[in-house]
């Protein structure tokens, strides 16, 4: 009888049971709660938080179901933060007596996370609403230093099990209304199967990035024991476009000290034909092979407070760079060397843009705003070859020194058998770049030659010079001055200069060549116009005498060329020369101004000229039929 009994008791028991996971769901209806659970979750997290529809069902497995999830962003945005349009979530009930949480399923659909930033800098991921009196009310209390992998929910998800995980349709949108610039990565589908922690994890990834396949694969894991701060192994490959994206090879730990040591890669990477797939062709520019090659290996570990990268290889091209980093977020060391660097390939084909006249407008006192506290940057660059607007220089030494909204970067280098040293510095808020360098016995006529094509004057250079500059507008806002010295050199002449000095019959011009023994002068440069001192190059008993101006903009002379004999009193002793038209395609003729003065009265050369009796004799024989032939 009392088996019958208990036994009686027992089958009332599983009745009663059976009836409270029946019809509990109905009793506890959380669409009932559901402006208490959005207010309180809207004030925990700052966002407000709006929920479509809530079920809860507990057999034959216990389930949630959420639909029209939305996260909201700040009053003055007009997208979600965040949507959802249904999450499921299934569980075994009697693992989960049992202290085990065995996932049947966990569906996420059509999840959708929307970045914008505004065109005052600001995003919509940054909430006003954090720290009201809502928030403070339900905020968690101050821990002990209690981490994600410490923490008693990681315990429990210790012995976490998924059958099944799914995101399907999910997509991401990143809108800069500060710059313009717009990204989308959708059709986001992720799958997972029999996920448990003691195991690895695999993780395949598919979608649509700005119209380009995107997959990411990998696993990573176990995950087990990260509470104990035990490392779990990472190994994640990306394809964007079937081009090799990166690899992800190394590990990380989420203990008391969370860190990460990671080595990066990405082979045999084109950048030109990303970009292609992607829909964002380049401009076209001065080398259309250029961007064909890129690979990138780094190994990076860190804390989040710190970050260090070792053994940095960046190949582009033909070009290598070498570099380490190291930084604590507010300070950042970095060292550098660039083997060679043809810079001009990389330039685009039509430089007009350089070209515009004119100096940019300041930047208004609306637009004059505090610039945000950014990391102290420290560092040493070193570049073995550099072509840069046509120059060649060699071992470049530089000193990279960055706080607030002013860069200084003294450096050295070597320039065309000579030397160059000084300092570069960056203005933030004026976008200005200001140059203060010395040339010591620098080979000028190669230099002239590489960037003007004019291989004159020739002769070893010793300048100094003070410049300022916007370089989006270069050489437009080119401002500055500066002095020189040569010593032992010589002028060249193009050939319409040397059948004028024909008649001019000077011994010291020679073919067209000028040899002095010294010169000296100074510069000023507004607004890309150079005009040019009293530049003398000496050779007595002659002094060539050089006045006038350049506009680098326009790429165009307007110089004046006089022969004088070496006192300086003497009167000219040949008919001064202008040098007028393009820098690749100057045209020389006599200063008209002064020939209509000698037609009038020519004492005054006729007197200077008995000085050298060499010229007199050339002038008596060639000055009439000059005359004749410019009137």
């Amino acid at each position: 009888m009392k088996a019958r009994k208990y036994l009686m008791i027992a089958f009332g028991l599983i009745l009663l049971a059976t009836a409270i996971l029946l019809f509990a769901p109905r009793l506890v209806n959380l669409e009932r709660h559901r402006a208490l659970i959005e207010h309180r979750m809207s004030a925990l997290t700052g966002y407000p938080i709006t929920i479509g529809g809530l079920k809860l069902t507990l057999l034959p497995r216990l389930g949630v179901k959420i639909t029209r999830l939305r996260i909201g962003s700040p009053q003055h945005f007009s997208e979600d933060l965040f949507t959802m349009r249904s999450l499921e979530m299934r569980i075994r009930l009697w693992p989960l007596l049992r202290g085990e949480i065995q996932v049947q399923r966990f569906i996420a659909n059509a999840p959708c996370i929307t970045l914008i930033r505004n065109s005052q800098g600001q995003g919509n991921w940054q909430h006003a609403t954090a720290g009201s009196p809502e928030a403070q009310d339900t905020a968690i209390p101050p821990g002990t230093g209690e981490t994600a992998a410490t923490s008693p929910i990681w315990e429990m998800l210790k012995n976490l099990s998924l059958r099944k995980m799914a995101i399907r349709n999910g997509a991401c949108f990143w809108q800069d209304e500060k710059n313009g610039s717009h990204h989308q990565i959708s059709a986001i589908q992720l799958e997972a199967r029999g996920i448990e922690m003691k195991r690895p994890v695999q993780l395949t990834l598919t979608g649509d990035f700005n119209g380009a396949q995107l997959e990411v694969t990998g696993q990573v894991g176990p995950l087990d024991d990260l509470s104990e701060g035990e490392p779990a192994d990472l190994n994640i490959n990306a394809r964007l476009a079937e081009e090799n994206l990166l690899h992800l090879e190394g590990e990380i730990a989420l203990g008391k000290q969370p860190s990460g040591n990671i080595t990066v890669y990405v082979e045999h990477l084109s950048p030109r034909g990303l970009l292609a797939a992607l829909g964002r062709n380049l401009p076209r520019l001065a080398d259309p092979e250029t961007l064909s090659h890129a690979s990138l290996e780094a190994r990076l570990t860190g804390t989040p407070h710190a970050l260090k990268i070792e053994g940095g290889i960046l190949r582009l091209d033909d070009s290598t760079l070498d570099f380490s980093l190291e930084t604590n977020w507010n300070t950042v060391k970095l060292k550098a060397y660039l083997n060679n660097l043809d810079a001009d390939r990389y330039f685009p084909a039509d430089a007009s843009f350089m070209r515009r006249a004119g100096t940019p407008a300041p930047p208004s006192a609306k637009g004059r705003k505090a610039i945000p506290n950014t990391p102290v940057i420290q560092g040493d660059l070193k570049i073995g070859r550099l072509k840069i607007g046509k120059m060649r220089l060699r071992e470049i030494g530089a000193r990279v020194e960055c706080a607030q909204e002013r860069c200084h970067v003294p450096l050295a280098l070597k320039l065309y058998d000579g030397t160059a040293k000084g300092s570069f510095d960056w203005y933030h808020r004026q976008q200005e770049l200001q140059a203060n360098m010395q040339l010591n016995s620098v080979q000028i006529g190669r230099l002239m030659q590489d960037v003007t094509g004019i291989s004159s004057p020739q002769g070893a250079l010793n300048a100094s010079f003070n410049l300022s500059a916007n370089p989006v507008r270069f050489p437009a806002t080119l401002s500055g001055n500066g002095t020189l010295d040569m010593k032992q050199g010589s002028l060249l002449f193009p050939p319409a200069l040397k059948t004028l000095f024909t008649f001019w019959k000077v011994p010291a011009l020679g073919k067209g060549k000028f040899d002095f023994s010294k010169a000296h002068g100074s510069f000023t440069i507004t607004d890309g116009r150079m005009t040019l001192g009293e530049t003398v190059f000496e050779r007595p008993p002659l002094r060539m005498h050089v006045t006038g101006e350049a506009n680098l903009v326009r790429e165009t002379l307007n110089l004046g060329l006089a022969l004088r004999g070496s006192d300086p009193n003497d009167e000219m002793v040949t008919v001064p020369l202008r040098i007028t038209g393009k820098f690749s395609r100057p045209v020389c003729q006599p200063d008209n101004a002064f020939l209509r003065r000698l037609k009038e009265d020519s004492s005054p050369l006729q007197e200077a000229l008995k000085k050298d009796s060499k010229s007199l004799k050339a002038l008596k024989k060639h000055g009439t039929e000059l005359l004749n032939e410019l009137f």
